[in-house]
């Protein structure tokens, strides 16, 4: 289906800035194809004459009744490399993973859909900055480890429903405010990887997943309530020395540990 991408930018909407495409407009198929249309390996995704699978036949898709993508999850064996387009990403999907995909670029966090439940690219070499503020609205699980993303992160306009988030391994700075988490804060567990995987939602007291481990965030870890800090594990390797409640309880960091 190589003409179909020709047809889409050649056919693109002159009014919109610089001829950009109106992805409102497009299939599903067209989307998908236009998501890896930068990556270095399509092959996965395209039959013995070069031309695009139906997306029913990706492997790393999955798609509701009426063959619309609830969920892309393309990680470990399903090789990418290159960039993808996130702004492509079909409304319907509510689960994104690019996940040991060797794929670069910034993320447009602003153009993610609210119904995006999970959103998971770890290990990969994604830069740029993670704005927490504009979020999707209904997002569960964030999952940015072992990239290169760099920045402070602002806490003040969480997702309510957010219960797992991972920026380990990245270049952030800055410090790290939890107290707007009402719940248990914890590391990862079975439980957190086994909602996401099944894209679930999780029960409204399952302690709040996190890891912030490997940046140089710096100062207190701001919590609520330190009785609701199960452990000091997922801030260690910062520069950070305790965890600070608002009645001023300290809980030390031991930042040696392995």
């Amino acid at each position: 289906m190589h003409s179909l991408l020709f047809n889409i930018f050649s056919t693109a909407d002159t009014s919109c800035p610089l001829g950009r495409v109106d992805f409102s407009s497009l299939s599903q198929q067209a989307l998908m194809e236009i998501f890896i249309q930068n990556v270095k390996y399509t092959a996965t995704f395209k039959d013995s004459s070069e031309s695009f699978l139906d997306i029913e036949k990706w492997p790393g898709l999955k798609l509701n009744e009426d063959g619309q993508v609830v969920e892309i999850y393309f990680a470990f064996a399903i090789a990418l490399g290159g960039s993808v387009d996130f702004e492509a990403i079909p409304s319907t999907a509510t689960r994104i993973g690019v996940a040991h995909a060797n794929c670069s670029g910034e993320i447009p966090w602003g153009k993610l859909f609210n119904d995006v439940r999970y959103f998971a690219v770890d290990s990969n070499a994604f830069y740029g900055t993670i704005d927490l503020t504009i979020m999707p609205r209904n997002l569960i699980g964030l999952f940015c480890s072992i990239n290169k993303f760099s920045g402070t992160l602002n806490f003040a306009k969480l997702p309510e429903k957010l219960a797992m988030l991972d920026v380990s391994t990245n270049e952030l700075s800055g410090t790290i405010d939890l107290r707007r988490v009402q719940n248990m804060i914890s590391s990862f567990t079975e439980q957190h990887l086994e909602y996401e995987q099944n894209n679930r939602d999780p029960p409204s007291d399952m302690p709040f997943g996190c890891s912030f481990q490997d940046n140089t965030f710096h100062g207190d870890v701001l919590v609520n309530d330190n009785e609701l800090v199960a452990e000091v594990c997922p801030f260690w390797k910062n520069s950070c020395s305790h965890v600070v409640d608002a009645d001023g309880r300290r809980k030390r960091i031991y930042n040696d540990a392995p």
